[in-house]
């Protein structure tokens, strides 16, 4: 996600290089294997990867509410412990496969044996990968690590024992990145 606003002539991307992947997004024509006996759309549906059909708005059949409570396939908020539980085994399943499918690994900048270490995740990275210019000029070893997502972070336990000053960079003041990251590493 980015808030920054900024130009770029239409020929500085080259869009036919991005690959776009909607996903388990469902169409008209297999939309009938993920409504339930009475004809409604399961964007919630248990799935073996974890991983629920997408339907696109207005679509046909597609029709779907979804609730930040507990709920069943349909979206219908529920307290049933059965459902409860096939639910979050369901989220912890998606988790797995984007495990399987995506690189976890952080991104370093600057010098590997620095005794200066910053870790930061997401947007912060630009900004800091530009700051080591600076702080290069001012004769500053640093090294940069990036997560790229907070779920699921690495273990940065050895790298935090070989830096003499660790700095976590976060766009949160009361230091929650910070936080998990320490108790990552006393729990390691």
């Amino acid at each position: 996600m980015s808030v920054t606003e900024q130009t770029f002539p239409p020929e500085a991307f080259d869009m036919d290089a991005v690959e776009i992947d909607r996903g388990k997004l469902v169409d008209e024509d297999d939309v009938d294997e993920w409504l339930d006996a009475q004809g409604h759309f399961r964007a919630h549906a248990v799935t073996d990867d974890g991983i629920s059909p997408r339907a696109i708005p207005g679509m046909t059949d597609g029709a779907h509410m979804s609730t930040g409570l507990e709920h069943d396939e349909l979206g219908r908020r529920t307290e049933d412990e059965d459902e409860r539980v096939h639910q979050v085994d369901k989220r912890n399943r998606k988790v797995e496969t984007a495990r399987e499918r995506e690189d976890w690994d952080y991104r370093e900048f600057g010098d590997e044996d620095a005794d200066n270490l910053v870790i930061s995740w997401g947007s912060n990275e630009g900004a800091l990968a530009e700051a080591l210019e600076y702080l290069e000029e001012d004769g500053i070893d640093v090294r940069v690590i990036s997560v790229p997502y907070i779920f699921p972070r690495p273990d940065l336990s050895d790298e935090i024992e070989a830096a003499d000053e660790t700095i976590v960079v976060e766009c949160n003041a009361n230091g929650q990145f910070a936080d998990l990251i320490e108790h990552d590493v006393l729990t390691a």
